[in-house]
């Protein structure tokens, strides 16, 4: 205590000094310090408030806080103190006498509860059967309720991991089956990406010329991908979804160009023959069928694969001979025109349908296979 009297200023500590170590009353203090009554009030005052924080946070810093002492003293009354609390407990005690009277009044109503519960047993041998009976009764009520919340909580964990069985195979499902095929007055192979982002590709010529645009399938964020003033068509997703292969005639003739799926990285693949009636992607992504008209005779095509980059290109069949160009031996002696191909789902085969004019009074259709 005397730590923290010598830490106030003097003017706050004097007067404490004269007031309670002198036992002065207020009227002298203010004579000997020359100052009036009422200073004299305000300075004992607040010198009272600064010693009684600084005693508060001494008390904390050595024990117990009062908040604690009373959580305390009714866990006592339980017996759910340990030696060490128990031990705190006696010294805050000793020094508070708030804390002491409230713990002598309650252990006082203890032992008068026990005084007269025993004595009313021992008259009339032990509690009364109501009694008996009522705590038998909610014993059994609690037990019963405990039992209903258990079952209703395991029966909730069931259903929400059945819940969860299903959206993850929903979650598979779509993963699986992602493709969706749009039609319209202008829409072109407009093809979901297998594995990106929903956007649907289409054709428009909304700006004056042919045009490849994509949006969302909520109908959002429209993009103009070419922005070009040819005429841009037949957009055409890569297996994976990222890239867009389509027909362009910005160099005069019809090529092939491939662009990410936000129009960037726009390559030419193709540049000699001009592209014939499409092409098609291999299943893997890795190449490029299509066909390609005859620069000796504009009417005849040849079926030429090549690498997605453009790279290694290849005559499958040549449109004059009408004949393989690798082992496989000819599989038409007749000159082809006006042909559409497909890859087999293995990527290991390319059918097509060739139609043969050469023939006056009409054509004739043939679906043949080569083998890649």
């Amino acid at each position: 205590m005397w730590k923290a009297i010598h830490s106030l200023d003097d003017k706050h500590c004097i007067p404490i000094v004269l007031r309670y170590y002198h036992d002065l009353p207020v009227a002298d203090i203010a004579e000997i310090l020359k100052i009036p009554s009422g200073t004299v009030h305000s300075r004992l005052n607040h010198a009272r408030e600064r010693l009684r924080v600084l005693w508060e946070e001494e008390t904390k810093m050595n024990g117990i806080s009062h908040e604690q002492a009373q959580r305390f003293i009714r866990a006592e009354l339980d017996g759910l103190l340990t030696e060490a609390l128990r031990h705190d407990l006696e010294a805050h005690l000793r020094e508070c006498e708030a804390c002491r009277v409230e713990s002598e009044s309650l252990s006082m109503l203890t032992m008068r509860l026990r005084s007269n519960f025993q004595g009313r047993w021992d008259a009339q041998d032990g509690p009364s059967q109501k009694v008996m009976a009522n705590i038998h009764s909610q014993t059994r009520r609690i037990i019963l309720s405990n039992r209903i919340r258990f079952g209703l909580r395991t029966l909730a964990g069931i259903g929400a991991l059945i819940m969860l069985g299903f959206l993850i195979n929903f979650a598979f499902a779509q993963l699986r089956n992602p493709s969706i095929t749009v039609s319209g007055p202008d829409a072109t192979n407009g093809v979901l990406p297998a594995k990106q982002s929903p956007l649907i590709a289409f054709v428009s010529d909304q700006n004056g010329n042919s045009e490849i645009y994509t949006v969302n399938t909520d109908g959002t964020d429209l993009t103009n991908l070419t922005n070009n003033p040819a005429n841009d068509t037949s957009p055409a997703w890569s297996p994976d979804g990222t890239r867009l292969a389509f027909l362009s005639d910005r160099n005069g003739q019809w090529d092939i160009f491939l662009m990410r799926s936000d129009g960037s990285e726009l390559t030419q693949l193709t540049d000699g023959k001009e592209i014939g009636n499409g092409f098609s992607w291999s299943p893997n992504g890795k190449q490029i069928a299509y066909s390609a008209i005859s620069t000796q005779d504009p009417r005849l095509q040849s079926i030429v694969i090549m690498n997605s980059n453009g790279s290694d290109v290849q005559e499958a069949i040549d449109g004059l001979s009408g004949g393989l160009i690798n082992d496989s031996g000819l599989i038409n002696n007749k000159r082809a025109d006006d042909i559409y191909l497909n890859w087999s789902p293995d990527g290991s085969k390319l059918a097509f349908l060739g139609r043969n004019r050469s023939i006056r009074k009409g054509c004739q259709n043939k679906i043949l296979r080569c083998q890649c």
